[in-house]
């Protein structure tokens, strides 16, 4: 499984207009990898897929003084044909 989750930010809400959907995925998986997954599960056609890597990040809690530490991710920005969509991410 390439894809592990949707993401669903305000931003990402808002580029759904411009026929962009952004997921997490495997930080191994690669651009044509992405493509095939999202067009075999969503039956959609991808035009063009971006991709960025996100490091590990170590924060500090001012209150306690812990150190917290956040996962390592690859998010995929993918574009659609025109007038195709993904059900997923629709709002009412």
């Amino acid at each position: 499984m390439i894809i592990k989750k949707p993401l669903i930010t305000e931003k990402t809400l808002k580029e759904t207009a411009l026929n962009r959907y952004s997921f997490i995925v495997d930080p191994k998986a690669t651009k044509g990898q992405i493509k095939e997954e999202v067009e075999r599960l969503f039956k959609v056609n991808v035009v063009n897929v971006k991709t960025s890597l996100y490091k590990t990040r170590r924060s500090r809690s001012a209150r306690s003084g812990f150190y917290r530490q956040s996962r390592a991710y690859k998010k995929a920005t993918v574009e659609l044909k025109p007038k195709q969509s993904i059900k997923y991410f629709e709002t009412k």
